[in-house]
C-alpha cells in the first residue's frame, strides 16, 4: 500500500476531540453552529464527536451525557420518588409551587 503524506487522521480526530471537549467544559449550551465557528471544525464532525465519542445528547438547550452512571441514575430516581411522594400528599399545590418558581 502506498504511504500518503500529511498528518494521520487519528491525530486530527484526537485534536478535534480535545478542542470540542475543552469548549464543552467551558459551557454546555453551545449550538453546533457556534461550536463550528469557535473551533473551526466542520459541523458534521462536531456532531459526530459529541454523539459518538463524548456520548452527549442535546436536551433542553444543553448538551448532557447520553448515559447515566448507576450512581446518577439512583440519585435521579430518589429525587423523582421524593417529588412523587410530595405530589401524592399535597396534590396540585405541590405542582403549582414548582411552576411559580420557574415563572420568575
Amino acid at each position: 500500500m502506498k504511504q500518503r503524506s500529511g498528518r494521520p487522521v487519528s491525530v486530527r480526530t484526537d485534536l478535534a476531540r480535545a478542542v470540542i471537549e475543552q469548549l464543552m467544559d467551558e459551557d454546555r449550551r453551545w449550538t453546533l453552529l457556534e461550536l463550528e465557528w469557535a473551533s473551526g471544525i466542520e459541523k458534521r464532525i462536531v456532531h459526530r464527536i459529541l454523539r459518538n465519542e463524548l456520548h452527549q445528547n442535546r436536551i433542553a438547550g444543553r448538551w448532557v451525557p447520553h448515559a447515566l452512571t448507576e450512581v446518577k441514575w439512583w440519585l435521579r430516581y430518589s429525587v423523582c420518588s421524593d417529588h412523587f411522594s410530595r405530589w401524592q400528599q399535597d396534590g396540585d399545590e405541590f405542582l403549582s409551587g414548582i411552576i411559580a418558581v420557574y415563572e420568575f
